[in-house]
């Protein structure tokens, strides 16, 4: 998988910079390493990505089909790293498409267990999903422009929210709430670079405060519009329960990852808080979805 990771992240890097897509992407593998070229070909490339866009069609990189992908038939490749390959590639497009349309698409992810809970009643999560997805939550935080949690998470968790276990940069650190100064020795999010979105501007040294009405509860929609105007087309929403809920009743997010642990709580905290739905035709649908295997466990990909 590293040579693989090594193309999919030069990949992502190029659409972040370029004006026009490629028709063909071959890469050429080498160990762990890679070589990637737009528009050209290598005798030595073994992997062949058809890219087969329409400028004058409206897109949607997270929801529709649009490349292809085609193996040199006497190279022998392991299923699970074309079906990787397949996966994480639609995420790189994210940053062209974002420019396109000034877009900021959001992306859920979270692990629970096989009743629902992310947390357990003294809220302990760690590790309720598997090492596989902990890779997982790296690779989408190296593929994303940004990472977002709201302040309880900050406060409860004191998350890093860099990349550790992948080779890839870190995303733009995003935090939604909070009163009052956020101390910035304590917390490991907070540097210079980390965007707060609060409702009063603190006039912060130590990052970058937005205010944001919050009424009674923050516009998710409006904050996406904001991070576009920012460059960051792309974030990773790592919860917790109230955070991701919000975003999923204001229609924010383009996608939702879960990941089902084998394991049962039976109490704790759990995935979704809403208010009441009284019947099944007012519940949350998707446009398509899927599940796919990470190690021994399952992720549900829903899009909308």
């Amino acid at each position: 998988m590293t040579a693989i990771w090594d193309a999919i992240l030069k990949i992502n890097e190029r659409f972040k910079i370029v004006e026009d897509l490629p028709e063909l992407i071959s890469i050429e593998l080498s160990g762990d390493d890679s070589q990637v070229y737009f528009d050209q070909d290598s005798s030595r490339s073994s992997i062949f990505i058809k890219v087969n866009y329409d400028p004058s069609k409206a897109l949607n990189p997270l929801n529709d089909s649009f490349f292809e992908i085609a193996i040199k038939p006497e190279t022998k490749f392991d299923i699970d790293l074309i079906e990787a390959l397949n996966f994480y590639l639609s995420f790189t497009f994210c940053s062209f498409f974002g420019r396109k349309y000034q877009k900021c698409y959001a992306i859920s992810h979270f692990a629970q267990t096989l009743d629902g809970k992310i947390a357990s009643i003294t809220g302990d999560s760690k590790w309720i999903g598997n090492e596989e997805n902990l890779i997982h939550a790296h690779r989408m935080r190296a593929l994303c422009d940004g990472i977002l949690v709201g302040s309880k998470t900050l406060e409860r968790d004191n998350p890093r929210l860099n990349v550790r276990k992948v080779k890839g940069s870190d995303p733009v650190k995003v935090i939604i709430g909070g009163n009052g100064q956020i101390d910035a020795t304590k917390y490991h999010a907070i540097e210079s670079s980390t965007l707060v979105f609060k409702n009063i501007n603190d006039n912060s040294d130590k990052y970058i405060c937005i205010e944001t009405p919050e009424q009674p509860i923050f516009d998710l929609n409006n904050i996406l519009k904001i991070l576009a105007t920012k460059q960051i087309f792309s974030v990773y929403v790592e919860g917790g329960s109230y955070t991701t809920s919000c975003f999923l009743e204001q229609k924010a997010l383009d996608q939702v990852q879960i990941h089902f642990s084998s394991k049962i709580l039976g109490s704790g905290i759990s995935s979704f808080k809403f208010g009441a739905i009284p019947e099944i035709k007012d519940a949350i649908e998707f446009k398509s979805s899927r599940f796919r295997p990470v190690g021994t466990e399952m992720m549900f990909i829903g899009n909308f």
